[in-house]
């Protein structure tokens, strides 16, 4: 079964990037995830100690597009 999730920019700050993301496209987001810009790798969703999958797709998506733009791009999808 194919698997979607969604990601749109809604805050660029002088420390991070942050992002709703949700398994789907409805009107419910998922969480909120902090993209730090000192160490994207950090990645983390606000209010939670868990890195759940659909966070990790988002910012690996969203990483990989400011990579090669030098952009956050305003929204990215993943299709597993």
């Amino acid at each position: 079964m194919a698997r979607l999730v969604y990601g749109q920019l809604v805050e660029f700050t002088d420390q991070a990037v942050i992002y709703q993301f949700a398994e789907n496209q409805d009107d419910n987001w998922d969480g909120t995830l902090v993209i730090p810009h000192a160490d994207p790798e950090a990645w983390y969703v606000d209010g939670i100690d868990e890195r759940p999958s659909a966070a990790s797709a988002v910012a690996l998506k969203a990483r990989r597009a400011f990579d090669k733009t030098g952009e956050w791009p305003e929204g990215v999808a993943f299709q597993s």
